[in-house]
């Protein structure tokens, strides 16, 4: 993962194995990558499977260099390069997540593991609190309209339409207000809403979208009425000044 500024070059990465970090677990050596461990100071624990609940088998200094044999799927973590469910395999039954490790590239480097076997999606994705505000049982959202799609998406992962009611650009008050965490930040599973003009918003009403991905300050949505009504359209855009998220819960 990289996505802050800095001076380390890629070549820098090093080619250096670890010990156990042999390259030949069904990954030919060409396929492998290489990785800088990039911690604030402390050592980065090294993991016997992709996930922080599971047993710590080493640790490695902040600078070490490392092989990474494949990659897999994980247990979500915020690291130094922000949020990532990369995990980094640099051996038998030894892992290290991706957030802490520096390969010049903020997409998977090396071949995906085989036969891993990745853990159920989180039920509260990005570890923060997702309250249960007020529901109800329909759409309450114009049809054709960007609330109306926001609304059936926040349905679709959630299970239950929010009670929010307003115009996109009042949504964010108006389901702090019933209940529902509302945050700053970006987080995956949420609606975000666009106060006017904000990446084109309408500059009366604002806009909403679903929130699908989360990379860094980019945000992958899927949204209604961008492009007119009752269509549906994907578009990336930076988080910037002027947007809220309505965290949606995990069915439950």
């Amino acid at each position: 993962m990289k996505n802050l500024k800095r001076t380390l070059a890629l070549g820098a990465a090093g080619t250096t194995m670890l010990a156990g970090g042999v390259v030949g677990i069904g990954v030919a050596t060409s396929q492998a990558a290489n990785g800088t461990v990039h911690t604030a100071s402390a050592p980065l624990t090294v993991r016997a499977k992709a996930t922080t609940h599971s047993k710590a088998v080493g640790t490695l200094k902040k600078g070490a260099k490392v092989t990474i044999v494949c990659q897999a799927r994980g247990q979500r973590v915020t690291g130094t390069y922000g949020s990532s469910t990369w995990w980094d395999k640099i051996g038998n039954g030894r892992w290290v997540s991706d957030a802490y490790v520096y390969t010049g590239s903020n997409t998977r480097v090396a071949p995906l593991c085989k036969g891993a076997k990745n853990p159920p999606p989180a039920t509260n994705p990005g570890g923060v609190k997702r309250t249960w505000g007020q529901t109800i049982g329909h759409n309450t959202g114009s049809g054709g309209q960007c609330t109306w799609g926001a609304y059936e998406k926040f349905k679709a992962y959630s299970g239950k339409y929010p009670l929010v009611m307003g115009n996109a650009k009042d949504m964010a008050r108006n389901a702090k207000a019933r209940g529902w965490t509302v945050t700053y930040k970006p987080y995956a599973h949420s609606m975000v809403v666009f106060q006017p003009g904000v990446h084109g918003a309408n500059r009366t009403y604002g806009h909403v979208a679903w929130v699908k991905a989360v990379h860094g300050n980019k945000i992958d949505i899927v949204e209604m009425n961008f492009r007119g009504e009752w269509v549906w359209s994907t578009r990336t855009v930076t988080d910037v000044s002027g947007m809220q998220y309505i965290l949606a819960p995990a069915k439950r």
